[in-house]
Formats: C-alpha cells, sequence, structure tokens
C-alpha cells in the first residue's frame, strides 16, 4: 500500500539530536537519531529482537479496505463508496474475569509536559519494558512520565520542568511516526506480561481501555463499524497519508488516545487516535496491521546502529493552533 506523510520535525527538540529517515519500499520512515554509523550496543541488539517478535506476533492480512476515507481526523465518515454509518455505542465489552483483570495491569497513563502545557494520554504494553502509545500524546514533549493504575512510577524523561522533580531518565523514545500517529518508549520498570495482538473485523464487540481527561483507568465498549483505508493529513495537518484503521462506534474522550482496543480473548487489536468529527460516539483507531509494520521499521533501524537516546518527537501539537487529543 502506498504511503506518505511527514515523519518528524525539521529541527530536533532535544538535545540537537537529528533524525535519520530509513527508506521503506512504501515510503514510511522511523525517527531515530544518527550517531555516525556508530554499531549497535549490546543492549540496542536485545531491543531491536525484542522488537522484531513483538512485530510478528499478530499474522494478519496486510490490509481489509473497505474504502478510502476522503476526510483527515477532524473530518466525517464519508468515502468514495458513500456514507459509512456508525451504529449505538454497545453496552457491554464482553471481556472474561481474566481478561478485564489483565488490562489493569497492561495499560498506562502517560502525563506530557510540551510547550509548558501538560496534558495525559494511555498507552499499553507491547513487551515487558515497551509501550505502544498515540504520536501525538508525546509530541514535543519535554517532560514524558508513565504511570501504572495506581499511580506508581514506571518510567519518565525530562529537565525537570515541573515543580519538585529533579531532572531524570529511565524512559526512552524509542521510535515514532508522525503520519501512522504511532510511537513507542522503553520504561525502566516494565511488567512480567503485556498484551497479545490479533487482527480485528467490523462488527467486533471490544473493550476501549483508557485514562479519560486524565482521571482513573476506565474500560468502555465499542464496536469496529468499518475498516477502511483511510486518506489523511499527519498529526500536523500536513502532507497525506493513508493508513489502515478502524471506525468506531465508541465514547471516548481527551486522554484515550494511545489506549488499546481489546478483544474479547484479552487480545489488542487497535490503537485509538482520534475523536471522528463532532460526533461523541465515534471514534478512529489504527489498525494492528500498521501497528505490526510500525513495530518491524523500528527493529530495523535499531538493529542497522541508527539508535542510541530518544527518537525526535517533532514539535509541540499546542503550537500553531494545534491542539492534542
Amino acid at each position: 500500500m502506498a504511503r506518505g506523510g511527514r515523519v518528524g520535525a525539521a529541527r530536533p527538540p532535544h538535545g540537537g539530536a537529528h533524525r535519520v529517515r530509513h527508506p521503506r519500499p512504501e515510503g514510511r520512515a522511523v525517527a531515530v537519531p544518527a550517531r555516525g554509523g556508530r554499531r549497535p550496543t549490546a543492549a540496542a541488539v536485545a531491543l531491536a529482537a525484542t522488537l522484531a517478535v513483538a512485530a510478528t506476533l499478530a499474522l494478519v492480512s496486510s490490509c481489509a479496505a473497505a474504502a478510502d476515507v476522503a476526510a483527515d481526523v477532524n473530518g466525517t465518515f464519508a468515502s468514495s463508496k458513500g456514507p459509512l454509518p456508525i451504529g449505538p455505542v454497545p453496552e457491554h465489552a464482553g471481556l472474561g474475569a481474566d481478561a478485564a483483570a489483565l488490562v489493569g495491569e497492561r495499560v498506562v497513563r502517560i502525563d506530557v509536559v510540551s510547550c509548558v502545557r501538560r496534558h495525559h494520554g494511555t498507552g499499553f504494553f507491547v513487551a515487558p519494558d515497551l509501550v505502544l502509545t498515540a504520536a501525538h500524546v508525546v509530541a514535543g514533549a519535554a517532560d514524558i512520565e508513565v504511570l501504572d493504575s495506581a499511580g506508581g512510577h514506571l518510567g519518565w524523561t525530562g529537565a525537570g520542568s515541573r515543580p519538585g522533580l529533579a531532572p531524570h531518565d529511565d524512559l526512552r523514545v524509542v521510535a515514532w511516526d508522525s503520519a501512522r500517529d504511532l510511537a513507542l518508549l522503553q520504561v525502566g520498570y516494565g511488567v512480567p506480561t503485556h498484551f497479545e495482538r490479533a487482527d480485528g473485523e467490523p462488527g467486533d464487540v471490544v473493550a476501549v481501555a483508557g485514562y479519560r481527561f486524565g482521571k482513573e483507568l476506565a474500560v468502555r465498549a465499542a464496536r469496529l463499524e468499518h475498516r477502511v483505508s483511510a486518506r489523511s493529513a499527519d498529526i500536523y495537518r500536513e502532507g497525506e497519508t493513508l493508513r489502515d484503521v478502524y471506525l468506531l462506534a465508541a465514547e471516548i474522550g481527551s486522554g484515550n488516545s494511545g489506549g488499546p482496543l481489546v478483544d474479547e480473548a484479552g487480545r489488542a487489536v487497535g490503537v485509538v487516535v482520534a475523536v471522528a468529527g463532532t460526533r461523541f460516539a465515534a471514534a478512529v483507531a489504527v489498525s494492528d496491521t500498521e501497528v505490526r509494520q510500525f513495530l518491524a521499521e523500528a527493529a530495523d533501524a535499531i538493529a542497522l546502529g541508527r539508535y542510541a537516546a530518544d527518537a525526535d518527537t517533532g514539535r509541540c501539537l499546542n503550537q500553531g493552533g494545534i491542539r492534542p487529543r
């Protein structure tokens, strides 16, 4: 599937690190800093191996597109094949007791300060120390802290810009993609288990897990209404990209971004990235096809020695009138 879209920003926000664009046949890139061709360290090799495994956890089709959606994340669900209706939000997610308990262990809150503005997002473990979230959650971040559902510290990186906190660094941004709207964080304190991943299909009832409005973890029911190849701008409303996404009947809000869609077996099938238009009960999620490709590209870049510290996370979204979702 042909893709476009801008990855990273022209000016790196942290310490002058510069991006390396690692070309892929489909024109994508993972943002990682250049280090003069340095050979990967043992830790980087281990990380690349972990990512390679995570990228192949789900054996799914490359794209089950129903139609191209000609709208950005603030648009309505109109497509080249006509309107795509969204039904009512289901009452129950159908998670078993065991799956519901594991959601609390595997879904994390992400607190961010970017351009002196504080906001919240959600992430989830795809490996024992790797958290997947939405790229716009951490775009241009000066401080990022990852917390478990009880408020326990899992990782933080920043320059001590928050009152009472000294500079600290036990979190790294491994990869960041403004076109797919995905980011990968490595935290200092991981968990023994993580989400298995799978493919979802239209009609599936799933759970949306996240920290809506930065409050406690909540699990709400949702339905995968459509799976489409969506044409949209990147997180800065620039360029054009095609993504394999789900259109959801779901009630989400600020803070849900980056959270998983969890199926009845407790597997992650996608990542919440946006509220759709002005409809409160409709949303957009990136499919696991995009997640798998994103993780594979990150693994390739790291294995080639193009990773040492933090990936470039672009510029703040609260510049130029653009606000985090």
